[in-house]
C-alpha cells in the first residue's frame, strides 16, 4: 500500500513509528532522534496546553495573539484576511500559488486536534517558497506559540514526503473525520524533515474561501510568458476513464524555468495517486519533443468532439517530462466559457425556428441535476440548422466546468433519435420534476451521436439573444394533433370511404391476404389527397407486418376490455410509420373509451419504450391459452409512463361504440 500516493496516514504516535523502525532494522540518525524527542514533548504537552486553553477545533472568533508571522508579503492569490488572523499573508484555499520577492508567510487554516493537526484548506502548491525568508503559519483556534516545524512533523497522522524525481517536498497533514488528507507542495524543496521551513501556529479562525482570489497564472489559451520570479501555471483538466481531458484550450508558455516554475493540472475530482509520471501512460495523451525547434508539447486526451487542448513549452526538450514541475490538484476549477463570437445567440423556447444563411448559436435553457439534464424550453424543431456553423447551446446554471458530450449521452434519462424516413435526429433531455421530457429536434440532420453537429454545453451565456426566425408552417406537435383531428373528421364525413368499398372487397377477397406476411389488404384507399386520412384495419392471421402509405395513416388495432387482443396472439409489427401524420387507434371492442395511463393500467397490459431499437412496444394481457398479443411500433419512441404521454407517437384508445358510424364495423 502506497501510503503517501493515497494519502492515508497512520494514526499512531510518533514514538510508535520509532519503536516499528527499530523493528524492521531501519537505522535511525540523530537528526530523528532530534525528531523523535520534540515529537514527544509535542504528543505529550500539546493535549495538555489544548485542555488548559479549553479543547481544540476552529470555529468561533477568539482574541488573536501578537504577530507571530514573518512578514506581509503578497503575490498571487494573496489578500488581507478578514479579521481571522493577526497576520497577513497568502491564504492557501486550495490551488497553486507562487512567491514574491520579498518574504511571504502563506496561512494554512487548520483544526489543532488533539496531537493531530487537520487542514481545513484545499491542496495547495507553492512555487519559489525560500526557506531563508518564507514561512508556513498555521491557523487555528487553540493554536500553541511554540509550535514549529518539529511539532508539525511529531504530529499524529502527518507525514512528509520529499521526491527526488519530482523535486518537491509534500507536507501531508493529519486525515479528517472522513480519512481524507489535503497537503502543501513545496515545489524546488527537498526538505523530509522540514528542518529548513519555518513553521508557525496562530490563534484565529478560518476564512470566508469563498471569496478568496486563487493563486498561480491562470492558464485558458494563446500564448503567456514566464517571469524572472517562480510561476505557478494552473491548467484546467477533467478526467475522463483516468486520462485527463483538456477544458483550457491550446497554451504556448515561453521562458519557462525548470528550476523554479510549476505546472499544475487541476480538476474538480482527481484519480487517486494520479501524478506526472501517470501522464506518460494516460490514454489519449501524448508527449511530444522537437529538437530542432527546441520545445516539449503536452497533447491530452480528446474530448467528446475528437478535439484536444495542450501545452507547449518553448526552449524545453524533455520527452519523459523528468526535468518539469508538474503537480495534480483536485478543486474548484473555472472558465471562461465558450468562445460563440462567431454567431447570433438565439433563443429556444416552444416555438419552431428556421435557421437562417448566418451562423446561429441556438440556446437551450435546462436545468442540471445529479450528473443530468432536464429541459427548460422546448419542444422545438430547427429547421436548416447548419453543422458547418451553426451550434446547439446547452445552458444550465449550475452545469460543472467541463461537462461535454460524453457526460450528456451517458447521462440517465437522455435520448437520442435519429431517423433516415423522417429525415431528422431528435434529443430528448430528462424527465423534469412533473416527469416530462421536452425535446430539440433539427428537421433534415440525421446524426444519432451528434458527432457532427457542434453542441456547446455551459452555465453562463455572454451576449444578446434574440428570438429567432419562427417557422412558416408549424410541424410541432400540437400541429400534428390539429392535422390528426382534421383528417380524421374529413375521413369520417367522407362519402368516398362508402363508394370505395367496391375496390377494398375485391382486394380482401385476394387469397394473397391470408398468405401475406404483410398486410395491405386492409387500407381503405378513400383519396389520393396528401389531407386524407387512410383508416387501415389491421388483419392478419398469422405473424407479420402492416405497412404505412405515403399519406397520413390510421392504424386500427382490435382488443377486448378485459385486456387481451382481439387481433390474436401473434406479433404485429407497423412500418413505414409516419409519426407526423399517421396514428395508432386501439379499438376497444366490448369496453369504454381510455386514456394511455388508463389502457396501461390494465391487467396484463405493458407499455414499453424500446429507445435503442426506435420502437414503442404493446403487450397485451394474456388469453386463456397463456399467450398474448404484441404490437409492435417501429419508428418511433419516448415513452414518459408517469404522464401518459409519448414523444412521437399519437396513441388514441377509443370504444367501438363511439368510433365514427361509417367506419365503425368490419373490424377483422
Amino acid at each position: 500500500m502506497d501510503i503517501k500516493q493515497k494519502r492515508f496516514q497512520p494514526s499512531i504516535l510518533a514514538e510508535d513509528k520509532l519503536i516499528n523502525n527499530k523493528n524492521l532494522n531501519i537505522s535511525i540518525s540523530p537528526f530523528s532522534s532530534y525528531k523523535r524527542e520534540m515529537g514527544l514533548f509535542t504528543a505529550i504537552t500539546l493535549p495538555l496546553i489544548l485542555a488548559a486553553c479549553g479543547g481544540g477545533g476552529g470555529g468561533g472568533a477568539v482574541s488573536p495573539t501578537p504577530d507571530s508571522g514573518s512578514g506581509s508579503g503578497s503575490g498571487s492569490g494573496s489578500g488581507s484576511d478578514s479579521g481571522s488572523s493577526a497576520t497577513t499573508g497568502i491564504e492557501l484555499d486550495g490551488g497553486a500559488y507562487a512567491a514574491t520577492a520579498d518574504a511571504d508567510t502563506f496561512i494554512v487554516d487548520v483544526s489543532f486536534d488533539g496531537s493531530s493537526v487537520v487542514s481545513l484548506d484545499g491542496d495547495s502548491v507553492i512555487t519559489g517558497f525560500d526557506p531563508a525568508s518564507d514561512t508556513l503559519l498555521l491557523r487555528g483556534s487553540s493554536a500553541s506559540g511554540e509550535f514549529n516545524a518539529a511539532s508539525l512533523v511529531g504530529s499524529t497522522g502527518v507525514e512528509v514526503s520529499q521526491s527526488t524525481i519530482n523535486n518537491n517536498t509534500v507536507i501531508y497533514f493529519s486525515p479528517n473525520s472522513s480519512n481524507q488528507s489535503s497537503s502543501i507542495t513545496l515545489a524546488g524543496i527537498l526538505d523530509d524533515d522540514l528542518s529548513t521551513i519555518t513553521v508557525k501556529a496562530e490563534e484565529g479562525s478560518a476564512n470566508d474561501s469563498s471569496s478568496s482570489t486563487a493563486g498561480g497564472t491562470d492558464l485558458s489559451s494563446g500564448t503567456v510568458s514566464a517571469t524572472d520570479s517562480p510561476d505557478a501555471f494552473v491548467y484546467e483538466v477533467k478526467f475522463s476513464d483516468n486520462s485527463p481531458v483538456a477544458i483550457d484550450g491550446d497554451v504556448v508558455i515561453d521562458n519557462f524555468d525548470v528550476n523554479s516554475d510549476t505546472l499544475t493540472l487541476q480538476a474538480a475530482t482527481a484519480p487517486a495517486g494520479f501524478t506526472k509520471s501517470s501522464l506518460l501512460t494516460a490514454e489519449g495523451v501524448d508527449i511530444t519533443t522537437n529538437t530542432i525547434d527546441n520545445y516539449t508539447l503536452i497533447s491530452f486526451a480528446p474530448d467528446a468532439s475528437g478535439s484536444s487542448g495542450s501545452i507547449k513549452l518553448n526552449g524545453i526538450v524533455d520527452a519523459d517530462l523528468s526535468s518539469i514541475n508538474i503537480t495534480v490538484l483536485a478543486g474548484s476549477v473555472s472558465s471562461a466559457g465558450p468562445d460563440l463570437s462567431g454567431g447570433s445567440n438565439i433563443e429556444l423556447e416552444a416555438t419552431d425556428l428556421t435557421a437562417q444563411a448566418e451562423a446561429e448559436n441556438f440556446v437551450f435553457d435546462a436545468n442540471y441535476a445529479s450528473s443530468t439534464l432536464s429541459g427548460v424550453d422546448g419542444d422545438v424543431t430547427i429547421t436548416g440548422f447548419d453543422q458547418a456553423n451553426d451550434k446547439l447551446v446547452i445552458l444550465a446554471a449550475n452545469m460543472p466546468v467541463g461537462y461535454d458530450l460524453d457526460d450528456f449521452k451517458a447521462a440517465a434519462g437522455i435520448d437520442i433519435q435519429s431517423s433516415v424516413v423522417q429525415n431528422s435526429t431528435t434529443i430528448y433531455f430528462a424527465p423534469d420534476d412533473n416527469g416530462a421530457s421536452k425535446s430539440i429536434t433539427l428537421d433534415g440532420i440525421v446524426d444519432d451521436g451528434l458527432s457532427n453537429t457542434t453542441v456547446v454545453f455551459t452555465s453562463s451565456l455572454s451576449g444578446e439573444t434574440s428570438s429567432g426566425t419562427a417557422t412558416s408552417t408549424d410541424t410541432g406537435a400540437s400541429s400534428e394533433s390539429t392535422s390528426t383531428a382534421d383528417t380524421s373528421s374529413t375521413d369520417d364525413t367522407s362519402s368516398t370511404d362508402d363508394t370505395s368499398s367496391t375496390d377494398t372487397s375485391s382486394t380482401d377477397t385476394s387469397s394473397t391476404d391470408d398468405t401475406s406476411s404483410t398486410d395491405t389488404s386492409s387500407t381503405d384507399d378513400t383519396s389520393s389527397s396528401s389531407t386524407t386520412t387512410n383508416v387501415i384495419n389491421i388483419d392478419l392471421s398469422e405473424e407479420g407486418s402492416v405497412a404505412g402509405t405515403d399519406d397520413a395513416d390510421e392504424f386500427r388495432y382490435e382488443f377486448n376490455n378485459d385486456g387481451t387482443s382481439a387481433e390474436g396472439s401473434i406479433k404485429i409489427t407497423l412500418t413505414n410509420f409516419d409519426s407526423a401524420n399517421d396514428k395508432v387507434v386501439l379499438v376497444n371492442k366490448d369496453g369504454s373509451s381510455l386514456t394511455i395511463k388508463e389502457f396501461a393500467a390494465l391487467e396484463g397490459v405493458d407499455v414499453v419504450n424500446k429507445s435503442f431499437d426506435g420502437a414503442i412496444q404493446i403487450l397485451f394481457n394474456k388469453d386463456s391459452s397463456g399467450a398474448n398479443g404484441e404490437l409492435y411500433i417501429d419508428g418511433v419512441s419516448g415513452y414518459d409512463a408517469d404522464a401518459g404521454t409519448f414523444d412521437t407517437l399519437v396513441l388514441e384508445i377509443t370504444a367501438e361504440a363511439d368510433l365514427p358510424a361509417a367506419s365503425s364495423s368490419d373490424f377483422g
